[in-house]
């Protein structure tokens, strides 16, 4: 199996070593890879124009006590930093499931597209990215979102939206 680099060869078996590891992580984008606790509150990205070398879908733990919901999004069609990086828009998604976050840490910050989502819902952000060249593309993105500003009080995608098995208006 050809891997995108070091980092995607496994997953990250130490950080959900303890079970009271898990408790303070909300969501977990690659949860199918983790030994993390059932959930019925899985976050679904359904990538609407995958290829067949990759998933149709990524897979997204909570602990949230919420049913499971998917979000229809391109998997291409926009600038890339970092060959995972996540659409803008389904982060802002997810940030709308923890309504009463003032913090929001992504350990694996990528290209910082988490960070983007973050500041346009007026919520600090930590992340932590131990490639430089994917560091520095987040911190360049996280800045130019910071120096943009809102004109209007952010307002994040509807959590409604759609349900797992049924479109909610």
């Amino acid at each position: 199996m050809k891997t995108l680099g070091a980092w995607d060869a496994k997953p990250v078996e130490q950080l959900l070593e303890a079970p009271e590891a898990v408790a303070p992580i909300k969501m977990l984008w690659g949860g199918n890879y983790y030994p993390v606790p059932a959930s019925r509150g899985w976050l679904i990205w359904v990538k609407t124009n995958g290829v067949a070398t990759m998933a149709s879908v990524e897979l997204c733990w909570t602990n949230i006590d919420m049913n499971s919901k998917h979000f229809m999004h391109p998997v291409n069609g926009w600038q890339r930093d970092h060959p995972t990086q996540k659409p803008l828009d389904l982060m802002r998604w997810c940030l709308s499931f923890l309504p009463h976050a003032d913090i929001i840490c992504d350990p694996f910050m990528g290209s910082g597209t988490t960070g983007v989502a973050a500041v346009m819902a007026g919520k600090q952000f930590v992340g932590i990215e131990r490639e430089e060249k994917y560091f520095e593309a987040a911190c360049r993105r996280i800045e130019r979102a910071v120096a943009q500003g809102q004109l209007f009080a952010p307002e994040p995608p509807r959590q409604e939206q759609v349900g797992l098995f049924t479109e909610v208006a």
